[in-house]
Protein backbone atom coordinates (compact mmCIF):
# COMPACT_ATOMS: atom_id res chain seq x y z
CA UNK A 1 0.00 0.00 0.00
CA UNK A 2 1.13 3.53 -0.69
CA UNK A 3 2.14 5.61 2.32
CA UNK A 4 -0.56 8.12 3.29
CA UNK A 5 0.06 11.54 1.86
CA UNK A 6 -0.37 14.79 3.71
CA UNK A 7 -3.62 16.57 3.03
CA UNK A 8 -2.85 19.41 0.55
CA UNK A 9 -5.43 21.50 2.36
CA UNK A 10 -3.59 21.14 5.68
CA UNK A 11 -0.24 21.87 4.03
CA UNK A 12 -1.64 25.10 2.63
CA UNK A 13 -2.92 26.10 6.04
CA UNK A 14 0.53 25.40 7.48
CA UNK A 15 2.16 27.59 4.83
CA UNK A 16 -0.26 30.44 5.52
CA UNK A 17 0.32 30.14 9.27
CA UNK A 18 4.08 30.23 8.68
CA UNK A 19 3.73 33.41 6.61
CA UNK A 20 1.69 35.01 9.37
CA UNK A 21 4.40 34.17 11.93
CA UNK A 22 7.11 35.62 9.68
CA UNK A 23 4.98 38.74 9.17
CA UNK A 24 4.85 39.47 12.90
CA UNK A 25 8.61 39.03 13.29
CA UNK A 26 9.27 41.14 10.20
CA UNK A 27 7.22 44.05 11.51
CA UNK A 28 9.11 44.02 14.83
CA UNK A 29 12.51 44.22 13.12
CA UNK A 30 11.26 46.80 10.62
CA UNK A 31 10.30 49.20 13.39
CA UNK A 32 13.53 48.56 15.27
CA UNK A 33 15.45 49.49 12.12
CA UNK A 34 13.37 52.65 11.65
CA UNK A 35 13.96 53.68 15.28
CA UNK A 36 17.69 53.22 14.65
CA UNK A 37 17.48 55.53 11.63
CA UNK A 38 15.72 58.18 13.73
CA UNK A 39 18.33 57.78 16.49
CA UNK A 40 21.18 58.46 14.05
CA UNK A 41 19.59 61.46 12.36
CA UNK A 42 18.48 62.84 15.74
CA UNK A 43 21.99 62.46 17.17
CA UNK A 44 23.44 64.40 14.25
CA UNK A 45 20.84 67.13 14.73
CA UNK A 46 21.61 67.41 18.46
CA UNK A 47 25.35 67.60 17.81
CA UNK A 48 25.22 70.07 14.93
CA UNK A 49 22.10 72.20 15.36
CA UNK A 50 21.76 72.53 19.13
CA UNK A 51 24.09 73.72 21.88
CA UNK A 52 23.57 70.65 24.06
CA UNK A 53 26.93 69.10 23.15
CA UNK A 54 28.88 72.31 22.58
CA UNK A 55 30.86 72.12 25.82
CA UNK A 56 31.85 68.49 25.27
CA UNK A 57 32.84 69.22 21.67
CA UNK A 58 34.85 72.25 22.82
CA UNK A 59 36.80 70.11 25.29
CA UNK A 60 37.52 67.55 22.57
CA UNK A 61 38.71 70.32 20.27
CA UNK A 62 41.08 71.64 22.95
CA UNK A 63 42.40 68.13 23.62
CA UNK A 64 43.13 67.73 19.91
CA UNK A 65 45.02 71.01 19.86
CA UNK A 66 42.27 72.90 18.09
CA UNK A 67 41.19 76.52 18.35
CA UNK A 68 41.37 77.62 21.99
CA UNK A 69 39.90 81.11 21.50
CA UNK A 70 36.55 80.03 22.99
CA UNK A 71 38.28 78.75 26.13
CA UNK A 72 37.32 75.74 28.24
CA UNK A 73 33.68 75.44 29.36
CA UNK A 74 32.60 75.93 32.94
CA UNK A 75 32.08 72.90 35.17
CA UNK A 76 28.28 73.22 35.03
CA UNK A 77 28.32 73.50 31.23
CA UNK A 78 30.59 70.50 30.94
CA UNK A 79 28.47 68.32 33.28
CA UNK A 80 25.31 69.05 31.30
CA UNK A 81 27.05 68.49 27.98
CA UNK A 82 28.68 65.31 29.27
CA UNK A 83 25.29 63.84 30.15
CA UNK A 84 24.11 64.56 26.62
CA UNK A 85 27.35 63.12 25.26
CA UNK A 86 26.80 59.86 27.11
CA UNK A 87 23.18 59.73 25.93
CA UNK A 88 24.13 60.47 22.32
CA UNK A 89 27.01 58.01 22.34
CA UNK A 90 24.77 55.30 23.81
CA UNK A 91 21.99 56.02 21.31
CA UNK A 92 24.38 55.67 18.39
CA UNK A 93 26.03 52.53 19.77
CA UNK A 94 22.81 50.73 20.69
CA UNK A 95 20.93 52.06 17.67
CA UNK A 96 23.75 51.05 15.34
CA UNK A 97 23.80 47.49 16.65
CA UNK A 98 20.01 47.15 16.72
CA UNK A 99 19.67 48.65 13.25
CA UNK A 100 22.28 46.41 11.65
CA UNK A 101 20.95 43.28 13.33
CA UNK A 102 17.36 44.18 12.42
CA UNK A 103 18.15 44.73 8.76
CA UNK A 104 20.01 41.42 8.56
CA UNK A 105 16.99 39.73 10.16
CA UNK A 106 14.65 41.53 7.75
CA UNK A 107 16.56 40.19 4.74
CA UNK A 108 16.34 36.66 6.16
CA UNK A 109 12.63 36.97 6.97
CA UNK A 110 11.76 38.41 3.55
CA UNK A 111 13.56 35.52 1.86
CA UNK A 112 11.98 32.91 4.12
CA UNK A 113 8.55 34.38 3.39
CA UNK A 114 9.21 34.24 -0.34
CA UNK A 115 10.36 30.60 -0.13
CA UNK A 116 7.26 29.61 1.86
CA UNK A 117 5.06 31.39 -0.65
CA UNK A 118 6.71 29.75 -3.65
CA UNK A 119 6.54 26.28 -2.10
CA UNK A 120 2.77 26.65 -1.56
CA UNK A 121 2.06 28.64 -4.75
CA UNK A 122 -0.13 31.07 -2.85
CA UNK A 123 0.33 33.99 -5.25
CA UNK A 124 1.86 37.40 -4.64
CA UNK A 125 5.42 36.13 -5.07
CA UNK A 126 6.35 39.08 -7.31
CA UNK A 127 5.69 41.62 -4.56
CA UNK A 128 7.56 39.56 -2.00
CA UNK A 129 10.50 39.18 -4.39
CA UNK A 130 10.61 42.97 -4.81
CA UNK A 131 10.68 43.32 -1.03
CA UNK A 132 13.66 40.94 -0.91
CA UNK A 133 15.55 42.95 -3.53
CA UNK A 134 14.94 46.26 -1.78
CA UNK A 135 16.01 44.77 1.55
CA UNK A 136 19.29 43.72 -0.08
CA UNK A 137 19.86 47.36 -1.08
CA UNK A 138 19.33 48.30 2.59
CA UNK A 139 21.84 45.64 3.63
CA UNK A 140 24.38 46.98 1.13
CA UNK A 141 24.02 50.45 2.69
CA UNK A 142 25.40 49.06 5.95
CA UNK A 143 28.64 47.82 4.37
CA UNK A 144 31.70 50.08 4.98
CA UNK A 145 32.73 50.19 1.33
CA UNK A 146 35.24 52.95 2.11
CA UNK A 147 37.22 50.46 4.23
CA UNK A 148 36.81 47.39 2.03
CA UNK A 149 37.77 48.98 -1.29
CA UNK A 150 40.38 51.43 -2.52
CA UNK A 151 39.35 55.11 -2.19
CA UNK A 152 39.42 55.59 -5.95
CA UNK A 153 36.97 52.68 -6.34
CA UNK A 154 34.45 53.57 -3.63
CA UNK A 155 34.59 56.00 -0.75
CA UNK A 156 31.03 55.30 0.38
CA UNK A 157 30.79 54.92 4.18
CA UNK A 158 28.09 52.88 5.96
CA UNK A 159 24.74 54.54 6.55
CA UNK A 160 25.08 54.15 10.32
CA UNK A 161 27.91 55.92 12.11
CA UNK A 162 29.51 56.11 15.54
CA UNK A 163 29.80 59.03 17.94
CA UNK A 164 33.52 59.33 17.16
CA UNK A 165 32.77 59.55 13.42
CA UNK A 166 30.26 62.32 14.03
CA UNK A 167 32.38 64.41 16.41
CA UNK A 168 35.51 63.85 14.34
CA UNK A 169 33.75 65.33 11.33
CA UNK A 170 32.40 68.28 13.32
CA UNK A 171 35.86 68.95 14.78
CA UNK A 172 37.43 68.90 11.32
CA UNK A 173 39.36 71.89 9.99
CA UNK A 174 37.27 74.90 9.02
CA UNK A 175 37.89 76.09 5.48
CA UNK A 176 38.73 79.75 4.95
CA UNK A 177 36.92 79.82 1.62
CA UNK A 178 33.15 80.21 2.06
CA UNK A 179 32.35 78.06 -0.98
CA UNK A 180 34.55 75.27 0.31
CA UNK A 181 33.02 75.56 3.80
CA UNK A 182 29.49 75.44 2.32
CA UNK A 183 30.44 72.34 0.35
CA UNK A 184 31.78 70.71 3.51
CA UNK A 185 28.54 71.51 5.35
CA UNK A 186 26.53 69.95 2.54
CA UNK A 187 28.70 66.84 2.57
CA UNK A 188 28.17 66.54 6.31
CA UNK A 189 24.39 66.82 5.89
CA UNK A 190 24.41 64.12 3.22
CA UNK A 191 26.64 61.84 5.27
CA UNK A 192 24.85 62.08 8.62
CA UNK A 193 21.24 62.92 7.68
CA UNK A 194 20.38 62.22 4.05
CA UNK A 195 22.14 58.85 3.86
CA UNK A 196 20.40 57.33 6.93
CA UNK A 197 17.07 58.78 5.78
CA UNK A 198 17.64 57.22 2.35
CA UNK A 199 18.20 53.89 4.10
CA UNK A 200 14.90 54.37 5.93
CA UNK A 201 13.16 55.11 2.61
CA UNK A 202 14.55 51.89 1.10
CA UNK A 203 13.22 49.95 4.11
CA UNK A 204 9.78 51.51 3.66
CA UNK A 205 9.73 50.58 -0.05
CA UNK A 206 10.72 47.01 0.83
CA UNK A 207 7.94 46.86 3.42
CA UNK A 208 5.32 48.18 1.00
CA UNK A 209 6.42 45.81 -1.76
CA UNK A 210 6.21 42.84 0.58
CA UNK A 211 2.82 44.06 1.80
CA UNK A 212 1.49 44.15 -1.76
CA UNK A 213 2.49 40.52 -2.23
CA UNK A 214 1.02 39.54 1.13
CA UNK A 215 -2.32 41.11 0.24
CA UNK A 216 -2.52 38.79 -2.76
CA UNK A 217 -1.85 35.84 -0.49
CA UNK A 218 -4.58 37.09 1.81
CA UNK A 219 -7.09 37.22 -1.06
CA UNK A 220 -6.03 33.83 -2.46
CA UNK A 221 -8.86 31.26 -2.48
CA UNK A 222 -6.48 28.68 -0.98
CA UNK A 223 -5.71 30.86 2.07
CA UNK A 224 -8.46 30.25 4.58
CA UNK A 225 -6.82 31.24 7.82
CA UNK A 226 -7.77 34.69 9.15
CA UNK A 227 -4.94 36.94 8.03
CA UNK A 228 -4.52 40.57 8.88
CA UNK A 229 -2.86 43.13 6.68
CA UNK A 230 0.92 43.32 6.91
Amino acid sequence: MDAPRDNPRELTRDHVAALDTLRHAKNVFFWLAMISVVAHVGSWYVARHTSLLDAAIRVTTLDLGGDATAGPPSEAEFETADRWRVATESALAIGGFAGRASIVMLVALYMLGLLVNLSARLGGAAGMAKGCVWSLFALAALVPWNRLTAPEVSGIPPAFFSYDDLIGYINGPIADDEAVAAGADWQETVRFAVYPLLLGLVLVVAQLSYRAGYRKVESSPSARLPMREV
